[in-house]
């Protein structure tokens, strides 16, 4: 059984939207929208330094190009924020 914890990002949220941790180093952003429903989330995956739409295993493959040097981890989670954005535009 899995247990979801809410946890902190190093990128601001959109207002409603939250984070919680997964599975060891994934965390899923879900967005709610005006009504209170989710309508959408993207996992992230610090050890494989990518993320990928909806509540899934990221996988190697799907590793982000700028994952590296400093501030690699705020420029993953604002690039999975904005990638979670566009999808439900």
């Amino acid at each position: 059984m899995t247990t979801w914890t809410k946890v902190d990002v190093p990128a601001e949220l959109p207002p409603g939207w939250f984070a919680e941790s997964y599975r060891a180093h994934e965390v899923i952003i879900t967005a709610v929208g005006e009504d209170g429903q989710k309508i959408g989330s993207v996992s992230v995956n610090e050890t494989v330094r990518g993320f990928a739409l909806g509540y899934c295993q990221v996988l190697r493959h799907q590793q982000m190009q700028d994952a590296t040097g400093r501030g690699w981890k705020q420029r993953l989670y604002e690039a999975a924020i904005a990638e979670l954005e566009r999808a439900i535009a």
